[in-house]
């Protein structure tokens, strides 16, 4: 017991910490990501308590440094920033991107989703507070690497480009342009379509985080099922209906 409060007290202070640290992206930042991301995938093996809340704080300190990850790089590819942006600002914060494309992490968060949508269809709801902090973790990752794929272009992505674009799909399919520009966001997309078409418990927990997280979730859930429905348009169609109802 003593050492589970300790833990979570620890990762709450981590979080903290890591929400507060300013808007500049130093090269430690990347150290950093990649140490709090390898010690996480641990922790879903090694980690036995029931209760949910050490996964949950380890969880939200991943998505608070994909979310920092996100809002960077969007601030250093503006199109209106200035021409002298830090470099090396730039480079870590793609060089952290491509760690966690290609570390494993998503499979790990995509594990996660499929444990909590079992734990769920047990009967219980320890592991939904985690699995919301999930849900923002791969959207926040995708938005990251799309802004590195779009660059100075300016889209639309998704949801407003739904409202202000009648022809959605002919825009996506077009050529040389188009949302799923990046073959690391594409295939990023893909593999989470596949896991969440052969998982039940998967669609479980999204469905569960859509209709018990807050804002933030929320709009990471409907982005990522957006997304989803766009790459398996036709399969997904009638399982996202019914999270509308």
């Amino acid at each position: 017991m003593t050492y589970c409060y300790t833990s979570m007290q620890s990762l709450s202070v981590l979080k903290k910490l890591l929400d507060n640290s300013g808007r500049a992206i130093r090269s430690s930042y990347r150290r950093h990501w990649v140490v709090i991301a390898d010690l996480y995938s641990q922790s879903l093996v090694s980690v036995k308590e029931t209760s949910g809340r050490i996964l949950y704080e380890f969880t939200a300190c991943i998505a608070v440094m994909l979310l920092r990850l996100a809002l960077g790089l969007k601030t250093l590819m503006a199109t209106d920033a200035p021409e002298k942006v830090s470099c090396s600002a730039e480079e870590t914060l793609i060089q952290i991107v491509d760690h966690a494309r290609t570390s494993g992490i998503v499979e790990v968060l995509c594990e996660f989703l499929v444990t909590s949508g079992s734990s769920l269809m047990s009967g219980s709801s320890n592991m939904v507070p985690a699995a919301c902090e999930v849900c923002k973790s791969i959207w926040y990752l995708i938005e990251a690497m799309e802004t590195i794929s779009l660059k100075k272009h300016t889209y639309l992505f998704p949801l407003d480009r739904l409202r202000h674009e009648p022809d959605f799909k002919t825009s996506i399919t077009g050529q040389g342009q188009g949302l799923l520009t990046d073959d690391g966001a594409d295939s990023l997309i893909g593999m989470i379509s596949k896991i969440f078409l052969l998982s039940k418990a998967m669609q479980v927990s999204f469905y569960c985080c859509f209709h018990n997280g807050l804002e933030s979730t929320l709009h990471a859930v409907v982005q990522v099922n957006l997304l989803l429905m766009l790459i398996r348009k036709y399969t997904l169609s009638s399982v996202a209906t019914n999270w509308w109802l």
